[in-house]
């Protein structure tokens, strides 16, 4: 069965011959008609003759199919927050994270990218030159939602820019969604990651996102902090009302009077449990986050 090769995302590979500068590899259930280079610096150790290695494949400046284990900022089809490494009359080359930089053309470009600065950039694959290259004109990457999403679902998103009203984020690297900005109560930054919630699909197709589970939203400010550190640590943290105010400080920004308050907040409406040897997320809650 022949399959094909996918550029500027992960593949199946499996060991095929060597070669002077590396290992040919081949994907995995492949007739072998799809050559990719796995160069000598990237070889496992103990790579053996039929094993599979899961890597990431780009195109070399041959146009080769070549393989690493680096992990890129982005993949095909997704945002990253991607610095100017260099400016040429082709347009602007950022760092993916792997060794052959990312073009983003002039066309592609709603501004000037200075080097050295960072912008959101959209890696995908233009069909004219058959290359991978980046955008940062994220508007016009981003899709209408349909049926995709639902209330209260959460999502995966990306921080990408502030208004007067709240910040607008890139959901799961396909939609716009907005967080009001009274409901923010952390320092947010561009290009950042974090972890969200529907709030709500309006008839115009606008998504409201809230940063707690929807139905936690009179919890306050400082529950807050504890709620999302805890959803973004698999519902558990050890830091109790019992650990040193530096590092309560250190993890949370508030004092350990502020910290056993909101604890407790979060202890009276029942979405954590207190252990000897830390707090943890109620088990119905953590079913929610599934």
């Amino acid at each position: 069965m022949s399959t094909m090769i996918k550029t500027g995302d992960y593949n199946k590979l499996i060991p095929y011959r060597k070669e002077q500068h590396g290992l040919i590899m081949i994907e995995e259930d492949s007739e072998g008609d799809e050559e990719v280079l796995l160069p000598t610096k990237f070889i496992p150790e103990d790579l053996k003759f039929g094993d599979t290695l899961e890597l990431f494949v780009f195109l070399n400046n041959e146009e080769e199919y070549t393989a690493t284990t680096q992990i890129p900022y982005a993949r095909c089809n997704e945002f990253a927050y991607l610095r100017v490494k260099e400016n040429s009359r082709y347009g602007s080359f950022v760092d993916l994270g792997v060794d052959k930089d990312l073009l983003v053309p002039f066309r592609e470009q709603n501004t000037d990218l200075e080097e050295g600065k960072k912008y959101l950039v959209y890696v995908h694959f233009d069909e004219e030159s058959q290359r991978l290259v980046g955008s940062s004109r994220v508007q016009g990457k981003l899709r209408k939602i349909e049926n995709e999403l639902r209330a209260g679902e959460q999502v995966d998103i990306i921080i990408w820019k502030k208004t007067d009203i709240g910040i607008k984020c890139i959901i799961n690297h396909s939609f716009e969604g907005l967080l009001f900005k009274n409901e923010v109560f952390q320092e947010l930054r561009i290009g950042q990651k974090e972890i969200a919630f529907i709030k709500q699909i309006r008839p115009d197709g606008k998504i409201d996102l809230s940063l707690q589970q929807v139905g936690h939203e009179q919890i306050e400010p400082n529950a807050q902090k504890v709620l999302q550190l805890l959803q973004r640590n698999n519902g558990y943290t050890r830091i109790t009302d019992k650990s040193a105010p530096e590092q309560i400080y250190s993890a949370f920004n508030m004092s350990k009077k502020m910290f056993k308050k909101a604890v407790g907040n979060l202890y009276r409406q029942r979405i954590i449990e207190i252990k000897p040897d830390g707090i943890c997320l109620k088990q119905e809650m953590k079913n929610e986050e599934e």
